[in-house]
């Protein structure tokens, strides 16, 4: 575990209190005119947050060592639910009442289903593989591979899951046969440089990426996308909404729904075919 101390100006402390607010194990006080805060962290991806948000607050990182895990994760495990998923770590008996149940520990892969991004793009994968039939599709930086198993649950025919990260491969594969579920693509490669991807097209793309990510992607989304195919993002806040719709809406992508969460948001674009 890493502590990360930061210190804000009172005024941007209160513009970011909300999103700080997404750190379970958060501390701080008040400094005269500044606020001190720390916070606890053990992935990549919450440091990662960390570096792109606050960069010019952080005011260094300390390692924690002798930290009881498993009681740790025990007790910070909490149910998540969706209209038809409930997602937990596995680690404590918890009364659970949906159509699908998720275990996915907490481990070095982003995504326990806790976090507000990750919700978002699960909430919209319901909406719309309730409206239309999905066969294949792909989950770009897939962590934990939690929306490649949400997409299973729902019998898609053809999924990938890729990261560039190699190290959360074997997590992936863990975590789908923790839930009893068959097989699917995994693959460790960056964007879409893998060779079983060359001319894929698929019905479906999810991505919980950063805003700076989405930016870089668009072209590639649109070129691997079917027409009609649809996209759903998840990874950015509020302030970068309208930025990432127009460089989308050039692509010729039309908007289906914004869904927000806290300073969370997800979009889900759909590909229109050119006049």
């Amino acid at each position: 575990m890493i502590k990360v101390n930061l210190e804000f100006h009172k005024e941007k402390f209160k513009k970011y209190f909300n999103f700080l607010s997404y750190f379970e194990n958060l501390s701080y006080f008040k400094l005269k005119n500044s606020w001190i805060v720390d916070i606890y962290i053990s992935n990549l991806f919450d440091e990662k947050l960390i570096n792109v948000f606050f960069k010019e607050e952080n005011k260094g990182l300390i390692n924690i060592k002798n930290i009881d895990w498993i009681r740790l994760n025990a007790d910070s495990d909490k149910l998540t639910k969706t209209e038809l998923f409930s997602i937990t770590q596995g680690s404590k008996k918890i009364n659970i009442n949906s159509k699908y149940h998720l275990i996915i520990p907490a481990n070095i892969a982003f995504g326990t289903g806790s976090h507000s991004s990750t919700l978002l793009l699960i909430k919209n994968i319901e909406i719309i593989l309730k409206k239309i039939k999905i066969n294949s599709s792909f989950d770009l930086g897939s962590g934990s591979g939690i929306l490649s198993l949400v997409l299973k649950k729902f019998k898609i025919k053809t999924i990938i899951a890729s990261d560039n990260d190699e190290g959360v491969i074997p997590v992936i594969n863990e975590n789908r046969k923790k839930n009893n579920l068959s097989s699917f693509i995994t693959l460790n490669c960056s964007e879409f440089k893998n060779r079983l991807l060359v001319n894929k097209k698929f019905d479906l793309i999810v991505a919980n990426l950063f805003f700076n990510i989405l930016k870089k992607l668009c072209l590639q989304f649109s070129l691997r996308l079917k027409k009609g195919g649809y996209l759903i993002v998840s990874g950015i806040v509020k302030k970068q909404v309208v930025e990432l719709k127009n460089i989308y809406i050039k692509l010729n992508f039309k908007i289906i729904k914004i869904s927000y969460e806290k300073d969370w948001v997800s979009i889900v674009f759909k590909k229109m075919s050119r006049r």
